[in-house]
């Protein structure tokens, strides 16, 4: 069976939205003490906010994983 997309009043929607700003906010220029706090801060707040980084960092290891694979293959 196939899974929808959260929608807008899904219970996963703003952790997820929220996963993905921290991810963009992190990977830019060098985060500050501030950012790291604030993210750790996040992070802790609740187990939903946890739960919706690693599904993000799974997503992103799976993706980076399958770049790799295809650059492999792209001689061939």
């Amino acid at each position: 069976m196939r899974q929808s997309a959260p929608g807008p009043h899904d219970e996963r929607s703003l952790p997820d939205a929220m996963a993905v700003a921290w991810s963009a906010r992190l990977s830019g220029p060098v985060p500050t003490e501030t950012d790291m706090a604030e993210f750790a801060d996040w992070l802790l707040d609740a187990p939903e906010n946890a739960a919706a980084w690693d599904r993000l960092t799974r997503v992103l290891a799976e993706l980076a994983e399958l770049r790799r694979h295809l650059s492999g293959h792209a001689d061939q």
